[in-house]
């Protein structure tokens, strides 16, 4: 968000709804829990949601910046100002977890190890989501020109995912390549830079209404059938398919409650990346060693999510002016 701009309590809002999902999603390990409290419609979407989310959001900042050509998206100081947005709190706490990944499970690792697994995004759950984020600084801007120039830039878009996926398949794809590339959310950032840039476009509701019938319907098929579409083998339930379901309840929402003001979860959200670096640490070395001492279930998800939220603002709140002051001197 650039110096000056009013920010959005709706978008951290949904955001803090976000994360606590995905707090939850890394508390459950067995899928038929996940299945009678019909996980797959709102936990399981918490990731689309967040692509959706940023490709709106960062749409909006191409707009408010007027990001008119590639050179201008490219341009060095403004790129590397948003790779250390995410670099940095990152950098601060893969420290803290080689430390822990030496000092609580003494497991060593080579300045080459550690360089591999910080391209990754490091252990703990959701790795992925961090390279994902810096691939994105950079695929964005095409994403954003293709909407943009193009009339039918999101049918692109949805074609190039698919494509994506019927590469995969054809030539067997290493399962870690595909778990760290960002292709796999073109079409859920697609839709959100498209309703960014088409805002006035007014799509009639009944189209809306059959996109949710499909996505709703192909969840169900491939979370509570044995049917799997050949090609959607892996994260099936974070697939394309699922963009069709979640789109048009982020429109829905957008357009009843993006005036309101709640302070709780928009709080959450606004540290919401800060308290997604916390839970990798979390669940990866304190959990099981709380949930010794904590038995029932129900007490152990919401100590996880306290405990998660509270270290993650508090991080967010040392980081985040340090880093401001950082990037601000790049040129």
């Amino acid at each position: 968000m650039e110096q000056g701009q009013k920010r959005s309590s709706f978008f951290d809002m949904l955001k803090g709804i976000c994360i606590i999902f995905v707090l939850i999603n890394h508390f459950i390990d067995a899928e038929d829990q996940e299945l009678k409290i019909f996980f797959p419609y709102w936990g399981d979407m918490a990731v689309p949601l967040f692509m959706i989310l940023s490709g709106y959001l960062y749409a909006e900042s191409y707009k408010r910046n007027k990001i008119e050509s590639f050179s201008q998206a490219y341009e060095f100081s403004f790129v590397l100002k948003k790779v250390f947005r995410f670099a940095i709190p990152f950098f601060l706490l893969f420290i803290v977890e080689m430390m822990l990944e030496r000092g609580y499970l003494g497991t060593g690792y080579s300045l080459f190890e550690m360089a591999m697994l910080f391209l990754r995004g490091g252990n703990g759950p959701g790795g992925y989501y961090i390279p994902m984020l810096i691939q994105f600084i950079f695929l964005f801007p095409v994403i954003y020109f293709i909407i943009r120039r193009k009339k039918n830039g999101i049918l692109i878009c949805l074609a190039l995912n698919i494509a994506y996926e019927v590469i995969k398949t054809s030539f067997g794809m290493n399962v870690e390549f595909y778990r760290l590339c960002l292709f796999r959310f073109l079409f859920a950032i697609a839709a959100g830079c498209f309703l960014s840039l088409r805002q006035e476009e007014k799509i009639k509701p009944w189209y809306y209404a059959g996109f949710f019938a499909v996505g709703a319907v192909a969840i169900y098929i491939s979370n509570y059938t044995d049917y799997h579409a050949h090609i959607l083998y892996y994260w099936t339930k974070t697939t394309i398919m699922t963009v069709f379901y979640i789109f048009p309840i982020f429109v829905l929402l957008k357009s009843k409650m993006e005036d309101i003001r709640e302070p709780f979860f928009s709080r959450i959200g606004m540290a919401s990346y800060h308290i997604f670096l916390v839970q990798k640490l979390y669940y990866r070395y304190f959990s099981e060693q709380i949930a010794v001492y904590v038995h029932q279930t129900g007490l152990c998800l919401l100590t996880a999510i306290a405990v998660c939220c509270a270290v993650g603002i508090i991080f967010w709140k040392i980081e985040e002016p340090v880093s401001r002051k950082v990037i601000a001197l790049i040129k």
